[in-house]
């Protein structure tokens, strides 16, 4: 695959024109799903209790079972790790919720596209994509093989 055209990053190549194009399209911040989400976080995920939970179930265990309590530990972990990136990525929505959002692109060896940013893009966590609209949306038709190719780079 390498050396053919879609490999080729010079200047007007397939893959430098889809780069360029998909850095061009505007995103929006969903305000409805960000104004949701921010009034029902601890009643949607359930947060707070699950993390009790889990904290008390640590406790009892740590004297039984070792290796059910690393379990425990790393699951706890695991759902405090989720928990703060929900709350980065809910902060990075809410400061720019009503601005135009650009996501650069880099590209792999295998040619293939993802967002730069780590936390707020269309290929991040449920929670990230949810929050994300196009600015201008748009029908795709079934004959228009060019809107499909960029729909499937977006991850669609």
């Amino acid at each position: 695959m390498y050396g053919d055209k879609t490999t080729d990053i010079r200047k007007g190549s397939y893959l430098v024109d889809s780069v360029n194009i998909c850095q061009q399209v505007p995103f929006k911040i969903y305000n409805q799903m960000l104004d949701f989400i921010i009034e029902n976080n601890e009643k949607i995920t359930g947060e707070n209790q699950l993390l009790q939970n889990l904290l008390n179930e640590i406790i009892k265990v740590k004297s039984e079972d070792k290796r059910l309590h690393e379990h425990h530990v790393n699951k706890r972990r695991s759902l405090e790790s989720k928990r703060l990136q929900t709350e980065v990525i809910v902060g990075i929505a809410s400061i720019y919720h009503d601005l135009d959002i650009y996501f650069p692109i880099r590209v792999d060896t295998r040619t293939r596209n993802y967002p730069q940013p780590d936390y707020l893009n269309y290929q991040s966590t449920e929670v990230a994509k949810s929050l994300l609209q196009f600015k201008v949306p748009g029908m795709i038709e079934k004959e228009n093989r060019e809107a499909i190719m960029y729909f499937k780079a977006y991850g669609g």
